[in-house]
């Protein structure tokens, strides 16, 4: 893959409209470089055609193999050659690095975490034998040996180090995302911080809190057991930890006078409750209604063997003063203003309803669904116990408001969260189809049977129209 900067990347249009100025002539060396134009939109001025151009080929990371086709018809350009050469080396420094950064995380999520920081710290901090505590290595480093000593002393119950363990190697992942940027800004490679080094892992006692066994700091094989497809489903024992956490924050919605659940909803920061349209419908039905949080967390703390495990379970009214909604479309197609969701407020009680949490919700502006990728679905499926969809579920496209996705859900799921793999909130589960063929997924009409959600940030988006904006503090990203 090349990797370019602007400058070059201005240089390299610069040649390319000189030497192949006309439509005709720039797609003649695309065809000769088997490069396809069918997403390039062509006109008479030859500076923008070469702005798309580059744009697309780069997108394709095809950028050495059309400047090298160049050269060939060109070969006394020694400017050209310089420049290519320049972002081939480039290249492949950029891809050692992030090779190497790849080993790292490896490292990291087989849950040898001190061994992954004492690499990083070897990069981010060459010839230090001391931990730098302002670093972010060091501040890892520093959480890392909290958790185990809490541990360790019984001050901290292990379904809960788990947690913050996974959480940690989360964070230390979204680091090492951000180090290959950081080392090229800084002109610097990994490789010569590396050389002659011998890491091991001190730490059995991550081990023991892992369970796992005599984990060695070992060139991965690819030779041996391979991941099927292309996505990776191998999931952390931390993973399912942070999804009965998030389990927490969801309820079963239903009558004071029967106990018939009429569907799911979640809290949001600052103790809204978010639920759709049809589940409420009218601010009025609120007097009618409960809501109910269950969590298994404590009963499974207080390791009752033999027993059975009972959740914890609170009933909260509705506060009838707060009231934001907006109708479901009786219509397949995706119609701009009926997102079918309705946020209200809880009653305090006994157990407040602070002590349940909330859900984090997805960054859209740098997250995007993708096809083939998980939608956990936490629901009350016709009343029952507060069942997870985290198999089969995969997303199978989006279409403006709304995302489609095959994860299982049954009457009582409505106003359930959607969940991507990181158990942030992408959507509001309201519907699914299997007759006739399905919902229609696209604006070309193909259908599918398949479940479907009404993504957070159009509703979000609905809701900064409000009068009452200031006091929806979910819809602030600090």
């Amino acid at each position: 893959m090349a990797s370019i900067t602007s400058s070059q990347r201005k240089k390299l249009r610069a040649i390319f409209q000189e030497l192949f100025p006309t439509e005709d002539s720039s797609r003649a060396i695309l065809d000769s470089a088997n490069i396809p134009v069918s997403n390039i939109k062509f006109s008479s001025a030859s500076k923008i055609n070469w702005f798309y151009i580059v744009k697309e080929v780069e997108m394709r990371k095809m950028l050495i193999t059309l400047g090298l086709e160049v050269l060939d018809e060109f070969p006394e350009r020694g400017d050209l050659k310089l420049l290519i050469k320049e972002i081939q080396d480039n290249s492949e420094r950029i891809d050692e690095i992030e090779k190497t950064l790849s080993t790292i995380k490896i490292i990291n999520e087989s849950g040898q975490i001190d061994l992954a920081l004492e690499v990083l710290k070897a990069i981010t901090q060459p010839g230090d034998n001391e931990w730098d505590l302002t670093s972010k290595p060091g501040t890892y480093y520093y959480l890392l040996n909290n958790v185990v000593s809490r541990y360790q002393k019984n001050e901290l119950p292990y379904l809960e180090a788990v947690a913050k363990l996974g959480d940690l190697k989360h964070e230390i992942n979204l680091y090492i995302d951000e180090l290959p940027n950081l080392l090229k800004s800084k002109g610097q490679n990994i490789v010569p911080f590396l050389k002659g080094k011998d890491f091991v892992s001190s730490s059995q006692n991550i081990q023991d809190i892992f369970t796992h066994q005599d984990f060695q700091f070992v060139k991965p094989s690819w030779e041996g057991e391979k991941v099927i497809g292309n996505i990776d489903h191998l999931v952390q024992v931390s993973w399912f930890c942070k999804g009965l956490r998030a389990s927490q924050c969801v309820c079963r919605i239903a009558r004071k006078d029967n106990n018939r659940t009429v569907g799911t909803g979640f809290l949001l920061k600052g103790g809204f409750l978010i639920t759709n349209n049809h589940v409420i419908e009218d601010r009025h039905n609120l007097r009618k209604l409960f809501a109910e949080f269950s969590s298994f967390e404590y009963s499974l703390l207080s390791q009752n063997k033999g027993k059975e495990i009972r959740p914890l379970i609170e009933k909260y009214n509705f506060d009838t003063t707060t009231w934001l909604t907006s109708p479901m479309a009786n219509h397949n197609s995706p119609i701009p203003g009926f997102y079918d969701y309705a946020i209200v407020k809880l009653v305090n009680n006994k157990i407040p309803i602070s002590k349940w949490g909330f859900l984090e919700v997805e960054d859209f502006s740098f997250y995007k669904p993708q096809n083939g990728y998980p939608a956990n679905i936490i629901q009350h499926p016709i009343g029952r116990e507060k069942s997870f969809t985290v198999t089969s579920n995969e997303i199978v496209g989006t279409w403006n408001h709304y995302l489609f996705y095959v994860a299982d859900t049954l009457n009582g799921a409505s106003g359930a969260p959607v969940l991507n793999e990181d158990w942030k909130v992408i959507a509001l589960h309201h519907a699914g189809k299997t007759d006739d063929g399905g919902f229609p997924i696209n604006k070309t009409g193909i259908k599918r049977k398949t479940n479907r959600g009404i993504l957070l940030p159009y509703i979000f988006d609905d809701l900064r129209k409000s009068q009452n904006i200031d006091q929806l503090s979910f819809l602030n990203k600090e």
